[in-house]
């Protein structure tokens, strides 16, 4: 289980404007970041170094938004259409002769 040390902090930039609020540290790779327009992203802990007011972000962070990584319905539909022969079950059971229907 990840350490609760960011539970709750402030995160800040390097130029030391507010960043955001961490809503969720309980990922051992990740935190959630609410930004002050109320929009969350998740930030990778190893960006993030203690500051004098908080945690500071390190000059290279990458920043991971929920917008990012949705897909939208037809692109869900469409992925689930390209699956589908892998989700079949075989036509037949090994070792006997006759189709399984």
């Amino acid at each position: 289980m990840a350490k609760p040390e960011l539970q709750d902090a402030l995160i800040h930039a390097q130029d030391g404007t507010l960043f955001g609020r961490v809503i969720d540290a309980s990922a051992a790779t990740k935190v959630e970041v609410q930004r002050p327009d109320e929009s969350r992203v998740w930030i990778e802990r190893h960006h993030l170094a203690p500051g004098d007011d908080g945690w500071v972000l390190n000059e290279h962070y990458a920043v991971y938004s929920a917008e990012e990584l949705s897909l939208t319905e037809s692109q869900v539909d469409e992925s689930v259409e390209e699956t589908f022969p892998a989700s079949d079950p075989p036509s037949f059971m090994p070792g006997s002769d006759e189709p399984k229907r």
